[in-house]
């Protein structure tokens, strides 16, 4: 009797596992859509998923102000993208792209913060921190390539 009750209660455990895979797949296809692979687009996402973010983080004092900076410095890569697309030159470009990369890093720390908080929907947190760090390696390594390019006679 009591191993009959232990299958169904793995059984159990088991199908919830499985149901919670789903939502969590069919909520990533939501929150992110399709992804899109032209780099201004992927950044205006990404600072309105921010926004959406920001949207279930408590309205107390830190709250407030860890979401004001999270919004700022995760709008400023798109806005900084868009300026460096036309950059004067390639080190006007590379200054442009690192300043969008400083605010990857800025909005990275600040999900950091609020994750140890716990503070906001985890699921989208979690989402919001992969993309960035995504975000912040592309932009790392366009950066890094402009640079090398830069070098060749």
């Amino acid at each position: 009797m009591i191993s009959e009750n232990c299958i169904l209660i793995f059984d159990f455990f088991t199908l919830i596992i499985e149901n919670c895979k789903l939502i969590i797949e069919h909520f990533q296809k939501d929150f992110f859509m399709e992804r899109k692979y032209d780099l201004e687009d992927r950044l205006v996402l990404f600072a309105a998923n921010v926004i959406k973010f920001c949207n279930t983080v408590p309205n107390d004092f830190a709250g407030t102000h860890l979401k004001g900076q999270l919004i700022r410095s995760s709008c400023s890569p798109a806005l900084n993208y868009g300026e460096a697309q036309s950059a004067e030159s390639k080190k006007d470009f590379i200054h442009k792209m690192s300043i969008s990369l400083k605010e990857l890093k800025e909005s990275r720390t600040s999900i950091k913060i609020l994750d140890k908080i716990q503070y906001g929907d985890s699921e989208k947190r979690i989402l919001i921190f992969k993309e960035c760090e995504e975000l912040t390696a592309i932009f790392a390594s366009i950066i890094n390539n402009t640079k090398r390019n830069m070098q060749k006679p």
